[in-house]
């Protein structure tokens, strides 16, 4: 309880002290609340800064609060504007990296998309030109697959012919030879 109302007194005297010499400082210890981050991709390094950093803020604030003498807390003012300013930048440097990373990678993705649909592209030309070709191979075959058929037709009918001749022949000779001269007259 009296720690809150020693808080309480402290912030109305800053407040009257802010209201005197008008300086944005003292705006920002009142509006700053350490306890909403947000956090996101952060690397160690920059954790470990942002962290002594909200350390620091947190710390001086105790020390503002416990501190009656407007000297020391015009100096208290000006390390607060400067921890904060570093924090906001740090923050700052901390988006622009990942939004330079979110970029890089984007254009990554959409190089690699174009390069894909290029593959895309050739791959269906190579298939239209095999199917074509298979088509081409396919008539190709047909017509020679006629060809033989025909060839094989003629020579079949070439064969029986000759062997029709023959069977003819061979008969006509046989009756010849079968009729004696007196059953010829």
């Amino acid at each position: 309880m009296m720690n809150a109302e020693k808080k309480s007194n402290i912030c109305d005297r800053l407040a009257c002290f802010n209201a005197l010499h008008s300086t944005p400082a003292l705006r920002i210890f009142h509006s700053f609340s350490g306890s909403h981050r947000n956090i996101s991709f952060k690397d160690d390094a920059v954790v470990e800064e942002e962290l002594c950093s909200d350390k620091e803020i947190k710390d001086l604030l105790k020390e503002i609060e416990i501190t009656y003498n407007p000297a020391k807390l015009l100096k208290q003012q000006r390390l607060l504007l400067t921890y904060l300013y570093r924090s906001k930048e740090l923050k700052q440097d901390r988006i622009m990296h990942e939004l330079k990373l979110s970029i890089s990678e984007k254009n990554h993705l959409r190089e690699k998309m174009e390069h894909l649909e290029e593959e895309i592209k050739s791959m269906r030309i190579c298939n239209e030109l095999w199917n074509s070709d298979n088509k081409l191979w396919e008539n190709n075959l047909l017509n020679i697959l006629c060809q033989v058929i025909q060839q094989r037709d003629i020579a079949l009918s070439k064969v029986n012919n000759a062997q029709s001749e023959h069977t003819n022949y061979s008969i006509e000779t046989g009756l010849i030879v079968q009729l004696s001269p007196d059953e010829i007259d």
